[in-house]
């Protein structure tokens, strides 16, 4: 194999990894996200439309409050973008 065409391959082989990085990070960042569940006993101050934190930065929202059938603990259901 030539000089020539092992640059080549190259050059092809970071386009495909820069292309499927770029693919992504844009899915990452703009798809809907992980959804989850939880049920807590007490969720005092938690309603629709507040940010979830992790670590101290902003990883999602939650998106429904409701009390659960036949538990005592509301449901809460958020998403992580």
């Amino acid at each position: 194999m030539t000089t020539e065409a092992k640059v080549g391959a190259l050059v092809l082989a970071c386009l495909a990894v820069l292309t499927s990085a770029i693919i992504y990070l844009f899915n990452a960042s703009h798809g809907k996200g992980l959804q989850y569940r939880t049920y807590l006993r007490y969720a005092g101050g938690l309603d629709a439309g507040s940010d979830v934190l992790f670590g101290g930065i902003e990883a999602g929202k939650i998106t429904v409050v409701r009390r659960s059938c036949g538990q005592r603990a509301p449901r809460r259901r958020f998403s992580i973008p």
